[in-house]
């Protein structure tokens, strides 16, 4: 890219983990460099900070779907002693970490109980991936009857809603609400109601040309952008 004569490059890497070699290059190359969603990390697994980052938080995501779950809850009128919740969870990466985690703050400060959440690792990010892991959560759990599900995406609630319906579990006793607003939205134009519920929807044409727009301003009239920013979530 350096020889074509590119002097920025905005980046949202599927292995955040290789933030120190990404930033390296950029510096050897005498470029200049942004991540977009998803942050770049160091050896230690904290977020590399020096580099300018536009993206949501994480974490304000997760609460909107933990606050979607709480108050569909209270509208079927389900106690929390008799819901469990299938987390589907990649701890390993930072931003699906944070809205995960969101998503149990809101619940447990909305009643949820804090043993009913089962925290189930997806090791294959894909629908069927986490259909696997889902239907092992349910399987250890029969005496659970309503469940509510929650993921980094749709994909993962998607996986926990068909593990449901391959249990028997009724659209009526799952909640699922998934975030980006994409794979999900299948599920709303079915005929019949399913175990899917909603979807926080992003908008990443927004953080793609606010980020090119900071870039540009960087290299064109050299105004460093911020080092972190967070637009809104609606």
């Amino acid at each position: 890219l350096n020889a074509q004569g590119v002097q920025g490059v905005i980046i949202c890497s599927p292995e955040v983990r290789l933030g120190p070699t990404i930033v390296e290059k950029a510096k050897e190359h005498g470029m200049k460099l942004m991540t977009v969603d998803d942050r770049l990390v160091g050896g230690d697994g904290q977020p590399l900070t020096d580099v300018p980052h536009l993206g949501i938080s994480a974490s304000d995501i997760g609460k909107k779907v933990g606050q979607a779950i709480s108050d569909e809850m209270k509208k079927r009128g389900w106690k929390p002693e008799e819901v469990g919740a299938i987390a589907v969870t990649i701890d390993e990466l930072e931003t699906a970490r944070q809205r995960t985690n969101g998503v149990k703050e809101v619940l447990l400060a909305n009643g949820f109980i804090k043993d009913h959440i089962f925290d189930t690792p997806w090791k294959n990010h894909d629908i069927k991936g986490a259909l696997d892991v889902a239907t092992v959560t349910l399987t250890q759990h029969p005496e659970i009857k309503k469940w509510v599900a929650f993921a980094s995406n749709d994909d993962g609630v998607l996986g926990a809603v068909r593990a449901s319906e391959g249990r028997g579990i009724s659209a009526e006793n799952m909640i699922g609400v998934g975030i980006n607003g994409t794979t999900g939205v299948d599920d709303f134009r079915k005929p019949n109601m399913t175990g899917f519920f909603a979807s926080v929807l992003l908008s990443p044409r927004q953080h793609g040309y606010g980020t090119a727009e900071m870039m540009y301003h960087w290299i064109a009239h050299d105004k460093a952008p911020p080092k972190e920013t967070l637009p809104r979530v609606c």
